[in-house]
């Protein structure tokens, strides 16, 4: 796992849908930012990774599509 990744952002960046659905059923905040970059989150990292299946799952489940970082982006 890449510093500052949580279990689901790590889920989200391998594509590991699966894992999505679980750490999401199990109570990970779809909205979690990375530890040390709060503002960068799932669906930015999925989305960044190519994994549409992942960011569409994420969107399903209520990820803000127009959640900016801290960079403006």
């Amino acid at each position: 796992m890449r510093e500052g990744d949580t279990p689901l952002i790590h889920a989200a960046r391998h594509g590991r849908d699966e894992e999505v659905r679980r750490l999401l059923a199990t109570g990970a905040d779809v909205a979690e930012g990375k530890t040390n970059a709060p503002s960068i989150s799932a669906l930015y990292i999925a989305s960044q990774e190519g994994h549409a299946s992942t960011a569409t799952l994420l969107l399903g489940r209520g990820a803000a599509v127009n959640q900016a970082t801290t960079n403006g982006f």
